[in-house]
């Protein structure tokens, strides 16, 4: 019995569907690595030739943004006796940092600023008094991913940094960072690491990370708290010390 058109044509057509899966193949790869690659064909049948290419050609994916906001929320919680109890809190701001790696450390250069502005022009807030919250970021455009760590820097005392403040300091001429209490008395902030800055982690942030997605808006709400807690350091003896600590959610 004599065969079918398409049986006798079966060796060409399995090898010329052959050649065209390799060409589809390298064509998806080529442009990743150090190669290049070329392919002929002669009446179905075909080869690839693979040379070595310096520089290899950009093969990643364009960078996507999104946008994110932050926003101190208030009241600030805190650990005083009613005897004790602070009337404001002020803090200066100075840059809000974000990071992908729940372990990074805060020399990582991997860091990304989103409030650049505040190196030039810290901002002065009350976490206790005045309006319900403060913008502190406002709609920063960064690349789309998932944060895991936030790193919020406050300006230190007059003595040791160069920023200005746009608004007369409530702290006094000396501090930057301070409470103060019911009888008008000024109380300094005392920070964990001696350096004036708040690291939330992962376990301080809800859900874990942040997830800001390609062409999406993200705001983020910080919340604060006080503490008060004996405390010494290299440089001062034993004694009570207020602790401020952040915790953030997204919306």
């Amino acid at each position: 019995m004599p065969r079918s058109r398409l049986e006798t044509r079966s060796p060409w057509v399995l090898r010329r569907a052959g050649w065209c899966v390799l060409v589809l193949s390298a064509a998806i790869v080529a442009g990743c690595g150090n190669s290049c690659f070329v392919g002929f064909s002669n009446n179905g049948n075909g080869g690839l030739i693979i040379k070595a290419g310096n520089p290899p050609p950009a093969c990643s994916l364009p960078q996507t943004n999104g946008m994110m906001s932050v926003r101190a929320i208030k009241p600030l919680a805190f650990e005083f006796g009613a005897a004790a109890r602070p009337q404001h809190a002020f803090v200066t701001l100075q840059g809000v940092q974000l990071h992908s790696s729940e372990s990074a450390d805060l020399a990582s250069p991997d860091w990304i600023e989103i409030a650049p502005r505040l190196a030039a022009e810290p901002l002065q807030i009350d976490l206790i008094g005045g309006s319900a919250s403060e913008l502190l970021v406002d709609s920063a455009v960064i690349p789309a991913g998932t944060y895991r760590q936030i790193h919020l820097r406050f300006l230190p005392d007059s003595s040791q940094s160069s920023g200005k403040l746009a608004s007369q300091n409530a702290c006094g001429e000396v501090h930057r960072n301070c409470i103060v209490m019911a009888d008008g008395r000024i109380d300094t902030l005392a920070w964990s690491a001696e350096i004036p800055d708040i690291l939330i982690t992962g376990d301080a942030i809800q859900s874990g990370s942040l997830a800001l997605l390609p062409e999406a808006k993200m705001d983020v709400l910080l919340t604060f708290e006080l503490s008060r807690m004996l405390y010494s350091s290299a440089a001062e003896p034993l004694k009570l010390r207020t602790f401020l600590a952040g915790h953030a959610a997204a919306r």
